[in-house]
């Protein structure tokens, strides 16, 4: 899967299909085939929209940490 603008290296951590999906997938008659694949990229871009969710998250309440302790 191919992720525009995010570093290789976080690329790394997001997961690859599994041996049961790609098991599931060559068994998957031809007209699922390609539903099923939709699926499975959905799930991962879902995956990683969560992550920078939380990243974000995370940096946003570290920065009003520092606010809020030099009494902003």
């Amino acid at each position: 899967m191919s992720m525009p603008g995010i570093p290789v290296e976080m690329q790394a951590g997001f997961r690859l299909e599994t041996r049961a999906e790609r098991d599931m997938l060559a068994q998957a008659p031809a007209e699922m085939r390609p539903f099923l694949e939709a699926q499975m990229k959905m799930a991962m871009e879902m995956e990683m929209c969560e992550f920078l969710t939380r990243m974000f998250k995370s940096d946003h309440e570290q920065g009003m940490t520092v606010i809020k302790n030099i009494g902003g």
